[in-house]
């Protein structure tokens, strides 16, 4: 496969072939269709659970922090 052809086939491909005409909505649509994570099995999180997470702040110009 070339990688013209590569390039083409890869998923984000068509988003960006869509941002170019106005089927965009479609395409997203289409997309969120698939993307449903109801469709998935739930994760296995072993015995002992799902862990306990760490507090985290947003901070303007630097994203997301872990607080300690």
């Amino acid at each position: 496969m070339s990688k013209r052809e590569k390039v083409e086939s890869h998923p984000m491909a068509t988003i960006v072939r869509a941002g170019r005409n106005s089927s965009a909505p479609a395409v997203a649509s289409r997309m969120t269709r698939r993307a449903d994570p109801s469709l998935l099995d739930p994760y296995d999180w072993g015995p002992q659970g799902i862990p306990e997470g760490k507090p985290i702040r947003y901070v303007p110009g630097q994203g997301f922090v872990v607080e300690d």
